[in-house]
């Protein structure tokens, strides 16, 4: 009788677990956010982007002039995909940014470029 080795036994046992259950143990608990988009309506920008993270506490949205410093617009709670800035002006240009939070850290999005018309 073959005996196999007790960490190959365990070995297996884990990739049977990973293979019946789903393996997330290399998913970022607070991935970035992506596809951020801004599109004017009715006289507001309208933020979207894709909620990524999965153990965040909240976002928030950063905007600035195109030559100016970030400041902040928004606090918003976790899982939150949206935002309306009605605080835009006419004519003016802007770039904007989404920051995932969670447990004493955070992750940003890329920019996102936009003019009101």
């Amino acid at each position: 009788m073959r005996h196999l080795p007790i960490t190959l036994l365990v070995t297996s046992a884990l990739a049977l677990s990973a293979c019946a259950f789903g393996d997330n143990s290399s998913a970022d608990p607070l991935a970035a956010p992506t596809a951020l988009t801004a599109t004017a309506v009715d006289g507001a920008a309208h933020l979207q982007w894709a909620d990524n993270a999965t153990a965040e506490t909240g976002y928030l949205v950063l905007r600035r002039l195109v030559d100016g410093e970030y400041a902040e617009l928004a606090t918003l709670p976790a899982d939150a995909t949206s935002y309306v800035d009605a605080t835009v002006a006419t004519g003016a240009s802007y770039v904007y940014l989404v920051i995932v939070t969670g447990d004493g850290d955070e992750t940003s999005s890329d920019e996102v470029a936009f003019t009101m018309p």
